[in-house]
Formats: C-alpha cells, sequence, structure tokens
C-alpha cells in the first residue's frame, strides 16, 4: 500500500520473487507496484482451480477467467480446444460463455 503512495520507494526494495510464480501466472499477477491479483472475478475459486483455471463441477467442465466462465456442457475434454475459442457471440449449446 505505502509503494502505491509513494512510487520512490520501489528504488529502494531489494525483493525479489520467487521463479515459481511464473507457473501460476495464468491465475495471479504479482508486481511490487500492485502487490499480488487474482487473474479471477473470486479469488476463492483458486484453491480448487488447476493451473490453467479448469475445473470439472458435477458432469461439466468450467475455465473460470478474468471476465468470462467458459463451460464444456458434457464434460467431454476433447473439447478444451474449441471451448477457448468461444465468445458470446459463438457459443453452441455444448459449448457456453458466460460474461462476468
Amino acid at each position: 500500500m505505502q509503494i502505491q503512495k509513494d512510487k520512490t520507494l520501489l528504488k529502494a526494495m531489494k525483493h525479489t520473487f520467487s521463479p515459481l510464480i511464473n507457473k501460476a501466472k495464468g491465475m495471479i499477477s504479482v508486481s511490487l507496484e500492485d502487490g499480488v491479483e487474482y487473474k479471477l472475478f473470486n479469488p476463492i475459486y483458486a484453491s480448487v482451480l488447476n493451473k490453467d483455471r479448469f475445473v470439472k463441477i458435477g458432469q461439466s467442465i468450467y475455465r473460470f477467467g478474468e471476465n468470462e466462465i467458459l463451460q464444456i456442457v458434457d464434460g467431454n475434454p476433447d473439447e478444451v480446444a474449441n471451448l477457448l475459442k468461444i465468445n458470446q457471440n459463438n457459443q453452441i449449446d455444448n459449448l457456453k460463455y458466460y460474461p462476468v
């Protein structure tokens, strides 16, 4: 919080981040200026999602993003590549897009 108020403090900082942070960069962003920010609309989901933000709930597979939730309704993992291409305008019965 102090850094956000006084950017000159950054020059005095000696802190470095673990290289492990890069493995989670799809779910979080870390910077000295802003701290840790989850790239999910609700950080509580980070505890159950894999590194690619996917989770299976019931029959469906979901991917939680910063601005959307994607769903493979029938849970077919072969549809993941197609799921990543959909948006609000081109969703189909089995591949759903929900803006957040």
